[in-house]
């Protein structure tokens, strides 16, 4: 019995010793996807790499130390590895290990944990990127994007922790995306009309509609905080007209009226210095969860598109041809999803997107006969406004023909110039004072050229209606204009200088005096004058043969 007792109390022994050499494992969570796929290899050591299309780079601090479960993300005996230590908060790996395995934790959360054991001096055991794998030893490892700098449009990924198997990093992230388009309408046929695009022609005064877009990341649910700055770079051929609003998703058709803030000279010096303009949300995630935000902001998420209406008046800075007058858009945003809520975040922007408004010109030569520059004529020139309610009418359809100098507002207005037109050279130059006429700051429409002043002894033109056609990059991020046309009027023919942006045509007045045409009231004067004297003499012929019979 004593011998059975001792070999029963060797048995407890050496199975109490083989309990004490058990590996206690905890099944760890990493905080985003990552993709197993092998065992360590001879040195015990595992891969971690990046995904062929991730262009990021990634720095690799060692939290934890262990055994590890091949396959499986369990880590056993966890000891703190080089980059971590005891806090108040974990003052044991294994504190650290039930926090972490904790139900219920965002990747946030798991993120923040892992992060706050790091050592104020961790220096991390390498760096991986698509072009250089990394390989460690068994543990539990934080990976965080350190990219610098960011392509634009372009984001950090929100920080990662992993137990290690071998792993390829597939981070969600996501670029932000920014347009600027430009509507463009022909006033004259309402049916021509180009919305939302990166180019358009207007007059000189008019107001230009302009829509400035900003689609919202795939990871924007990762941010404590989103920071978004819109920036409008605009020429000195612009004015802003104060009229900015935002609308907030697709389910916001209203609008809120905002101020844009002028913020710096531009970098457009051609006539004349422009102005930066700016809106800023300080944080976008403060604005949605604030007492007595819509139903629309509260909705904003990945993929959500946030939009900036407002228009801006040609005026009379603007430069005529194929310059143009062009404006650009950015938006500046939090780029990184690590950062608490509350401090400076860290940004990207997005590239430059440019918009161009063109004008141009009608120059017209005035001539005799011989093409010899000739003076003592004037000239309006009208264009068709199409309007329901107009009195008059184009190819059947109602508006009105409006003086193109009475266009627009104060100074931004096309102008008519008059100046002295020279033919030939040297000794055998001919010139003639208010001979050029020159009406620029015109878009493309129906118009009407009228003589209102004809030289002495030569013959009035009749009215003249021609159109102007421009084409222009409608989709491209530095549209050009690449045609101007001129319909030519019935009396001449226009010339096109696409770089200067002008239509240049000879208009011929010819010398005598014009008769009248078949059945108009001149021949109807001499009937009635032919009447008159035959009447005349029927008179003089009776009366004196009265006076001779008496």
């Amino acid at each position: 019995m004593k011998t059975l007792k001792k070999m029963m109390a060797l048995m407890i022994a050496v199975v109490m010793c083989m309990a004490m050499t058990v590996t206690a494992f905890a099944d760890i969570p990493t905080s985003q996807t990552v993709d197993p796929n092998s065992a360590a290899d001879a040195t015990g050591k595992y891969d971690i790499t990046v995904a062929a299309t991730d262009t990021h780079s990634y720095k690799v601090y060692q939290i934890l130390t262990g055994s590890l479960v091949a396959g499986e993300n369990k880590l056993g005996d966890p000891a703190w590895g080089s980059d971590a230590a005891a806090t108040s908060t974990y003052a044991t790996p294994k504190a650290f290990v039930d926090a972490i395995v904790a139900s219920g934790l965002t990747n946030q959360e798991i993120n923040d944990i892992a992060k706050s054991v790091l050592k104020s001096n961790a220096a991390g055991v390498g760096t991986v990127t698509n072009a250089a794998a990394l390989q460690v030893v068994p543990g539990y490892y934080l990976l965080v994007d350190e990219t610098n700098p960011l392509a634009d449009g372009d984001a950090k990924s929100l920080n990662i922790v992993a137990v290690f198997n071998d792993i390829t990093i597939a981070p969600k992230k996501g670029n932000v995306e920014s347009e600027k388009h430009v509507d463009d309408v022909n006033d004259s046929k309402s049916d021509d009309h180009s919305e939302l695009k990166d180019s358009a022609d207007y007059d000189i005064g008019d107001k230009i509609p302009y829509t400035l877009t900003m689609t919202l990341p795939e990871d924007y649910g990762n941010f404590k905080q989103y920071k978004i700055v819109f920036t409008d770079d605009m020429s000195g051929g612009l004015t802003y007209n104060n009229d900015a609003k935002i609308f907030y998703g697709a389910t916001d058709t209203t609008g809120t009226s905002i101020s844009f803030v002028e913020d710096g000279t531009s970098s457009y010096t051609s006539p004349s210095a422009g102005k930066v303009y700016t809106y800023t949300i300080a944080d976008l995630k403060a604005v949605q969860a604030a007492d007595g935000a819509s139903d629309a902001l509260k909705a904003l998420g990945a993929g959500s598109v946030i939009k900036i209406t407002y228009t801006a008046t040609l005026n009379s800075n603007a430069v005529v041809g194929s310059d143009g007058n062009p404006n650009k858009y950015k938006v500046d945003f939090s780029s990184n999803p690590n950062q608490d809520a509350g401090g400076t975040p860290e940004t990207n922007d997005t590239p430059w997107d440019t918009n161009i408004v063109f004008t141009y010109k009608t120059v017209f030569n005035k001539v005799d006969q011989n093409k010899n520059p000739l003076t003592g004529a004037d000239f309006t020139l009208y264009k068709f406004i199409e309007d329901t309610d107009g009195e008059d009418e184009y190819k059947g359809k109602a508006g009105t023909w409006t003086d193109v100098t009475t266009l627009g507002l104060g100074d931004d207005k096309p102008k008519k110039d008059v100046e002295a037109l020279t033919k030939g050279e040297g000794a055998t130059a001919k010139t003639a004072a208010n001979a050029k006429f020159t009406f620029s700051g015109i878009d493309a429409g129906v118009y009407k050229l009228v003589e209102t002043t004809t030289p002495p002894t030569y013959n009035t033109l009749p009215d003249q209606i021609f159109e102007i056609t421009a084409t222009h990059e409608l989709v491209s991020n530095d549209p050009q204009l690449t045609d101007l046309t001129g319909t030519d009027g019935a009396q001449f023919t226009m010339t096109k200088d696409v770089a200067a942006g002008s239509l240049t045509a000879e208009i011929e007045n010819k010398e005598g005096t014009a008769l009248p045409s078949t059945g108009g009231i001149g021949t109807t004067i001499f009937y009635v004058l032919g009447a008159i004297l035959v009447v005349g003499a029927g008179v003089v012929l009776v009366t004196r043969r009265r006076m001779s019979a008496n």
